[in-house]
Parts: structure tokens; C-alpha cells; sequence
């Protein structure tokens, strides 16, 4: 889910797609020809692919403040850059075992604790674009008078949770995080704080939301 500017947007892209006046014109033909609902369904089926094609491709920031769009953009490169760097290890890692029957030592211990701060990324870009999976069947069918205080309800305890989460990572790191690791000898501590950050940045992206949900 987008901005409710941009999903709105989507939904009358989709309704124009879905319901114009080609798809019954298509249908006709088709029947007329004796096609049966074949070619209709395949237009139907192409439709719904230019749909969530335009959906992956359209701007998921359109019509946001400039700096939401400077902090998503910056937590976007950051994840690009680490998911990169992951690629780039294991590719060339592969690349060297089968073609020069030898291996990185130590890719496998960075690409698995660089790991949780990718997913931290991911998790932070995923609230403040409310792209978070959540079932809402049951939400949207009650009123709307109740649909606002429950929001806001519902984002003051993930608010909560991701403050235990950092809190719980914190505590890990003062623990561990002067163990090293075992080949490249690094403080395990600059991997695993990646809970406590992303514990924290989760908690103020909901605080963000809670705020906005407040002013609507």
C-alpha cells in the first residue's frame, strides 16, 4: 500500500482498466466468433498484468513531503547497497569455488550477519510506505468512526513491541557484542546491534504514523 493520494490513483487505473468499455467490447467479439470467454479472459489476464506492472514501476513516494522522501530514499539506497554487497560476495564466491576450485573463507560469515541488517532496512522502508502484509477483510467491514481509533490503537502497540525488540537487542549487544567472529575477527557487536536498530527506527516509524493518523 501506497499514499492514500497514490492508492487511489491505482484503484482508478485499475477500474479503467477493468471496467472500460473495450473489455465488454472484447467480450462481444469474442463470443461472436465463437471463442468462447478465451480471448476475453486473456485480455483480462493482460490487463491485470499492466496494472501490477504499473503499480512496481509507479513512484511509491508520489505526492509525500520532501523530507519523507529524503528518508526513504536514503533507507532504500541502503538496502540496495547491502543486498549488493551479498550478491556480489556469493557470486564471486561461487564463481571462484567452481572455476578456480577455491573459496572466501569468510563470505558465508559476512553475508549471514549482514543479513538482519537488511531485513531491518526492509522492515523500516516497509512501515513508512505501509507496505507492511496485514489482513484488514475484518477491519474494512467496521464502521468508520471505530477504523481510526483502532488504527491508531494498533500502531501504538507495534510502537511498543519494536521498543521491546530494540530494548531486547540492546541488551544482547552490551552481552555479545565484544565476541568476535571467527575468521575475519570482527566484533560481533556491529551485526547484531542491528536489532537494537532496528527495534528503534521501527518504534519512530510508527510514532511518525501515529502522529499523521492523529492529524487526519
Amino acid at each position: 500500500m501506497w499514499s492514500d493520494s497514490l492508492r487511489g490513483q491505482i484503484q482508478l487505473e485499475s477500474l479503467s482498466f477493468f471496467h472500460g468499455d473495450d473489455v465488454m467490447a472484447e467480450k462481444e467479439h469474442s463470443v461472436a466468433d465463437g471463442n468462447g470467454n478465451g480471448s476475453a479472459e486473456t485480455s483480462l489476464a493482460t490487463k491485470i498484468s499492466q496494472v501490477g506492472r504499473w503499480q512496481e514501476l509507479s513512484d511509491p513516494d508520489a505526492g509525500l513531503p520532501l523530507a519523507d522522501r529524503v528518508v526513504n530514499k536514503i533507507a532504500e539506497v541502503l538496502g540496495v547497497l547491502i543486498l549488493g554487497a551479498i550478491v556480489g560476495i556469493v557470486f564471486c564466491n561461487a564463481c571462484m569455488r567452481y572455476l578456480l576450485n577455491t573459496s572466501i573463507i569468510w563470505a558465508e560469515e559476512v553475508v549471514i550477519n549482514i543479513i538482519p541488517w537488511l531485513a531491518v532496512t526492509g522492515l523500516f522502508l516497509a512501515i513508512r510506505r505501509k507496505t507492511v502484509i496485514r489482513i484488514d477483510y475484518f477491519f474494512e467491514k467496521l464502521p468508520a468512526p471505530i477504523q481510526r481509533p483502532l488504527n491508531i490503537l494498533s500502531q501504538v502497540l507495534c510502537a511498543a513491541i519494536f521498543a521491546y525488540v530494540g530494548f531486547l537487542g540492546l541488551k544482547h549487544f552490551m552481552v555479545f557484542g565484544r565476541d568476535t567472529t571467527p575468521y575475519l575477527g570482527l566484533p560481533v557487536g556491529i551485526f547484531t546491534i542491528s536489532v537494537f536498530f532496528g527495534g528503534v527506527f521501527a518504534c519512530l516509524a510508527f510514532i511518525v504514523e501515529i502522529v499523521k493518523s492523529r492529524k487526519e
